[in-house]
């Protein structure tokens, strides 16, 4: 959401490790919900940690008009960081509060809190709830959450993705889940 509130070019450059990843769809839905305009350029790196093949699809997509890159692989996410950071254009990070890198260029990360997940499964487990097959952990049950804002966002944008991101926690909607993504198309 906050990639399709910032780019100012409306395309966004989604750099996956894998197009099977089921975060891709719900991704590009939120970046064209913000502008009818915005185009989602996706393409796969194939690897965790390929930060040669990540840089060189971020270069490509740079090329083409992309004012946000946005990685998701932690093992070439800081190389695509640095590549942002170089051509002057933004990025969300991934794992972890990434604003370290290049504070003028991390819009914002997105935080997975696998403490809290293993702390949570633990304690299912020694209540005797802890429920078969896949769990989901994400922002409404602590299993995510977004770093801070860099100062380049702008205090509407902020104050939306915050409120969206409350109501969203409250239950108000929900998000798609998808089995997989469609792939890199």
């Amino acid at each position: 959401m906050v990639a399709g509130l910032m780019t100012k070019t409306h395309k966004v450059g989604l750099i996956p490790a894998y197009c099977s990843m089921k975060e891709i769809r719900p991704f590009i839905q939120a970046v064209k919900e913000q502008n009818k305009a915005n185009q989602v350029i996706v393409q796969e790196v194939n690897s965790w940690n390929d930060g040669s093949a990540a840089v060189k699809i971020a270069k490509n997509m740079v090329e083409q008009g992309v004012d946000v890159l946005v990685p998701m692989g932690d093992g070439f996410n800081i190389d695509v960081i640095m590549e942002a950071h170089h051509a002057k254009r933004w990025a969300v990070g991934y794992i972890s509060d990434q604003s370290f890198v290049s504070r003028g260029t991390i819009i914002t990360s997105t935080v997975q809190d696998v403490t809290n997940v293993y702390l949570q499964i633990a304690q299912q487990y020694k209540d005797g709830s802890l429920p078969e097959g896949s769990l989901t952990f994400d922002f409404k049950n602590g299993g995510q959450d977004l770093a801070p804002f860099g100062s380049m966002v702008p205090d509407p944008i902020k104050s939306k993705i915050k409120q969206k991101l409350d109501e969203y926690k409250k239950g108000m909607f929900s998000l798609p889940v998808y089995p997989h993504s469609l792939g890199c198309q």
